[in-house]
């Protein structure tokens, strides 16, 4: 009987941290990325593109009323020698000629020194964007923008990682 009761001791002992083991592990956070890694490391693609008046009230949804399914499916890549790509996608379909990202495909693209702003370029065309999220798999962008009135305007631009 003496030998019974620590044998039931150190099971128990060890199904306890064996389960406290499973909870640490699922609390871990995952580890922030920079800009520049998540530009790099994925694929991107067009989720959103959403108008905002300044006061933060979203006015419109450009989302399909620019862009066609075949151009939704393409995907944006950013390599190491700095160089953006919008690639087709799955459908294809002649891209819009007013697409920013189709006019800027094959130019550079930079970070600021803190990854807070991005420019991308291709011909005589540089867009600066304002970094508001990144990581692995989601990226939102802003621009604001003077409308035809004089009054402006915020453009999101909503990204997603895609394999």
């Amino acid at each position: 009987m003496k030998g019974i009761l620590p044998s039931y001791g150190l099971l128990f002992l060890t199904a306890f941290f064996v389960g406290c083991g499973k909870d640490d592990a699922s609390r871990v956070t995952p580890t922030p990325v920079t800009m520049s890694e998540a530009l790099k490391g994925n694929k991107w693609q067009l989720n959103s593109l959403i108008v905002y008046e300044p006061a933060n009230t979203p006015i419109l949804n450009l989302t399909t009323i620019s862009f066609r399914p075949c151009e939704l499916d393409n995907y944006f890549t950013f390599s190491v020698d700095n160089i953006f790509r919008e690639v087709q996608g799955g459908q294809i379909c002649i891209t819009q000629r007013n697409s920013k990202f189709y006019l800027m495909s094959g130019g550079p693209w930079l970070l600021n020194e803190n990854d807070s702003t991005l420019t991308i370029g291709g011909g005589f065309i540089f867009e600066t964007f304002k970094v508001v999220e990144a990581s692995n798999n989601k990226m939102r962008w802003e621009q604001v923008v003077t409308n035809y009135l004089g009054g402006k305007q915020i453009y999101e631009y909503t990204l997603r990682s895609v394999k």
